[in-house]
C-alpha cells in the first residue's frame, strides 16, 4: 500500500510539473515505483526480489540525485513531491 501511495504522489508530481526536465524526473521516478510494484507482486525467489531492489535504489538514486541538482539550480518547487516520493525506499 505505501509503494500505491508513493506512485501516485510521482504521478501527481507529474502532472503538477511545469519545466520539462521536472516532467522527466517524476516520469522516471513512476517507472521506478512501477518496477518495484511488479517485483514485489511478481517475485518468485528471494534472489529475484533482492536484485530488484538493488536495481530500483540505483534507479531511485538517480533520480534523488538529478531532483537535488535541479532543485538547487531551479528552487524545490514541483521536483520536491518525487524526492520526498523516492526518500521512502
Amino acid at each position: 500500500m505505501n509503494f500505491m501511495l508513493a506512485l501516485l504522489f510521482s504521478v501527481l508530481s507529474f502532472l503538477w510539473s511545469k519545466s520539462i526536465m521536472s516532467s522527466l524526473i517524476s516520469l522516471e521516478l513512476s517507472w521506478c515505483w512501477v518496477y518495484v510494484i511488479m517485483h514485489i507482486a511478481l517475485s518468485e525467489s528471494l534472489d529475484t526480489l533482492l536484485s530488484s531492489e538493488v536495481l530500483s535504489v540505483i534507479v531511485c538514486e538517480s533520480v534523488v540525485g538529478l531532483s537535488l541538482l535541479i532543485s538547487l539550480t531551479y528552487g524545490w518547487g514541483s521536483t520536491g513531491l518525487s524526492l520526498s516520493g523516492c526518500m521512502k525506499i
